[in-house]
C-alpha cells in the first residue's frame, strides 16, 4: 500500500485531528519554555539590580566629591590675581 501524499495527510489530520503525539509533544515542550524564559527573565532582572546598585553607587561617590571641592572652595576663597579681591 502506498503512502498518502501530503495533501492527503493534511485532509486525514483535519478529520482526525493532530497525530496524539503532538499534543504529547506540546504539553512536554511549553513548561520547559516557560521555566527557561523565566529563568533569563530572572537574569536580566539581577542584571538590571546589578546595573541600578553600580549606577547610585558612582552618583553617591560623585557627590561626596563635589561637597569636598565646594568645601575646599568655601574655606579658601580665590583671589583674582590682577585686582587682589
Amino acid at each position: 500500500m502506498a503512502a498518502p501524499s501530503g495533501s492527503q495527510r493534511r485532509s486525514l489530520y483535519k478529520l482526525v485531528g493532530s497525530p496524539p503525539w503532538k499534543e504529547t509533544f506540546r504539553k512536554l515542550e511549553e513548561p520547559v519554555d516557560l521555566a527557561v524564559l523565566e529563568e533569563i527573565q530572572q537574569e536580566l532582572i539581577e542584571q538590571e539590580q546589578s546595573i541600578i546598585s553600580e549606577y547610585e553607587k558612582s552618583l553617591q561617590f560623585d557627590e561626596k566629591c563635589l561637597s569636598i571641592m565646594l568645601a575646599e572652595w568655601e574655606a579658601n576663597p580665590l583671589i583674582c590675581p590682577v585686582c587682589t579681591k
